[in-house]
């Protein structure tokens, strides 16, 4: 006997026999408010289909219509560029200065010395093979402020680059955006 049939049956007091206990009633669930039933000459199929709307959907990074422009994501992508080229000697950091705060500059800089002596000692080239941008993601925080998130490529290896642009005025009244933050993965 399986436990599917002794689960079934019920033991009568004082006999040890076994007898079948009725199956319960099949319960049905009411139908659904927002079913229908379809007709069935086919007129259904010959009105056109009425959709509900779609679920809201969530993302986790925000679509260019909520907070990102495409200009933003540009700029970002040539700041990013001109970070790389400068990481590998094809162009001189003076040109990024009018691009970085101070306090950033020197960083950097510092950095490009640092890695220019140990090329140096190394017997390494001035210029590296050329890094590329591969990705680039920004989030503007406000419409004077963006985060960027980088990825770029160089001999098959990726690094990260995240930075914070800020939109300043300069002493002659223009806007520029400037890097405030720079961190290198």
């Amino acid at each position: 006997m399986t436990t599917r049939t002794a689960s079934a049956m019920a033991v009568l007091p004082g006999n040890l026999g076994l007898r079948r206990t009725p199956a319960p009633p099949a319960v049905w669930d009411p139908p659904d408010p927002h079913q229908w039933s379809l007709p069935l000459d086919g007129t259904a199929a010959r009105q056109p289909a009425v959709l509900s709307p779609a679920p809201p959907r969530l993302s986790l990074v925000p679509s260019p219509g909520y907070g990102i422009s495409g200009s933003c994501e540009h700029r970002a992508h040539g700041f990013v560029q001109a970070l790389i080229e400068v990481a590998g000697g094809a162009r001189p950091v003076q040109q990024l200065a009018r691009l970085m705060t101070p306090a950033v500059y020197d960083a950097f800089a510092a950095r490009m010395r640092r890695v220019a002596r140990v090329r140096s000692v190394t017997g390494g080239t001035a210029v590296v093979p050329r890094g590329q941008v591969a990705s680039v993601r920004v989030l503007e925080l406000d419409a004077r402020r963006s985060e960027v998130a980088a990825r770029m490529v160089q001999n098959g290896r990726s690094r990260a680059i995240a930075l914070r642009l800020e939109l300043r005025i300069d002493h002659l009244g223009n806007a520029r955006w400037v890097c405030t933050a720079l961190v290198w993965g």
